[in-house]
């Protein structure tokens, strides 16, 4: 139950325990070391406990905005680098979670930019190989020094199964 809440609701449940644990140790001690009627304990008591979910509450809210404040930057960095924007670089000087978080996000992108130049010199090789084999095709070179030919399907003679050789003179 509590792992579904989010973490803004999880710090309100801690601040609620925290308030009621404080008003349940509190409370006793003010009842056993003083000479408060029943009726002034009671209104203390609740004074107590509305003074203390104030407290937390704002407790919460400063936590929820240091939250926020902290993580928004990250979340807007890894949305540019969903888009395709490799340049962004994130700085953060702490060495908190945050801190180790956006040096992980800086990591990840410094990996992408590492895998996506690989790609680029793959696919500039494999571009410059195709060139090659293209005009090895068009100009006559591939094997057996007569081209590649084609034989349609419809040619009486059926294609060799043999690869082509080149040929050599004969040995003397």
């Amino acid at each position: 139950m509590i792992k579904n809440l989010s973490i803004k609701r999880k710090t309100i449940v801690i601040g609620i325990l925290h308030g009621l644990i404080s008003l349940a140790i509190v409370i006793p001690l003010l009842a056993s070391f003083t000479d408060i009627s029943t009726r002034s304990l009671v209104f203390l008591s609740v004074s107590l406990f509305v003074v203390v979910l104030v407290g937390e509450t704002v407790y919460v809210w400063f936590i929820q905005k240091t939250f926020d404040s902290a993580l928004n930057p990250v979340i807007d960095f890894s949305h540019s680098v969903a888009g395709g924007d490799l340049t962004r670089h994130l700085d953060w000087g702490s060495k908190d979670i945050v801190g180790k978080l956006v040096g992980a996000e800086n990591e990840m992108v410094d990996g992408l930019r590492v895998i996506l130049e690989k790609l680029r010199e793959a696919s500039t090789l494999v571009s410059a190989t195709a060139e090659e084999l293209g005009g090895v095709i068009r100009g006559g070179h591939g094997l057996g020094g007569g081209g590649l030919q084609h034989r349609s399907s419809r040619s009486p003679r059926a294609p060799s199964r043999r690869p082509a050789l080149s040929r050599r003179p004969p040995r003397s």
